[in-house]
């Protein structure tokens, strides 16, 4: 069974709420225009820009790497509230499922965009304070810290495209480190061989987000990982 975590942010926008609707539900083609570095397109791939069900494909980059993404759209015109429900594109290779609702919200000096992600959370990410997404390196440094802190020598297994610095930093903490084979599976795997093996792993993470920690049966779970970040 997929395990879902639900996001929630709300974006200030320079727009009055009916006209955001307006774009979000029937135009979404001008997107594009606001942001054409982040998103190219936005096509019409079965039906029309009105009829509900209706499935449009989304072309975009991010990291650098183009993407694109099949959805269905869903419109509560009461609540000024679109639901997009991915059905197909490189999304649904990183999630089980993935739904994205935004909401204008209006307000005395323009409105707010509310965001909500609902997906399922195999793999973990974490952003800063200013909204930017932490790099596979950076997060499995994070996560690294964070389990040394009460387990210190453990090995923490890590796939093969981290960098020489993460190995530097775990081994800086007090950690060991264990360098393997691209792949969350082998990542994973290799740590449970450890503990078998009575090398103690509490943590094994691949540049993905997919991770697993020992205290959580070794399940691959993007969850506790999040978790664990958002409290320390």
């Amino acid at each position: 069974m997929a395990l879902v975590e639900k996001i929630e942010n709300d974006v200030a926008i320079k727009s009055s709420a009916d006209n955001f609707f307006k774009v979000l539900s029937v135009e979404a083609h001008q997107i594009p225009n606001a942001s054409p570095e982040n998103v190219h397109a936005v096509e019409v791939h079965e039906g029309d820009w009105v009829t509900a069900g209706a499935v449009k494909l989304w072309t975009y980059t991010i990291d650098g790497k183009p993407e694109v993404m099949k959805e269905k759209i869903e419109v509560d015109e009461a609540n000024k509230k679109v639901t997009m429900v991915a059905v197909g594109g490189h999304i649904l290779e990183q999630y089980r499922s993935y739904k994205l609702t935004l909401k204008a919200v209006a307000k005395p000096d323009g409105a707010d965009l509310r965001i909500v992600f609902d997906t399922d959370v195999n793999r973990s990410g974490v952003v800063d304070k200013e909204g930017n997404p932490i790099n596979g390196d950076r997060l499995i440094a994070l996560m690294s810290a964070i389990v040394l802190r009460e387990h210190r020598g453990t090995t923490i297994v890590i796939d093969a495209h981290t960098s020489m610095g993460l190995t530097r930093f775990i081994i800086d903490k007090g950690g060991q480190h264990y360098l393997y084979r691209v792949g969350y599976r082998n990542v994973i795997d290799k740590g449970v061989q450890l503990n078998k093996d009575d090398i103690e792993s509490h943590l094994m993470m691949e540049t993905s987000g997919h991770g697993a920690l020992k205290e959580n049966y070794f399940i691959d779970d993007g969850r506790p990982c999040t978790q664990e970040s958002k409290s320390s």
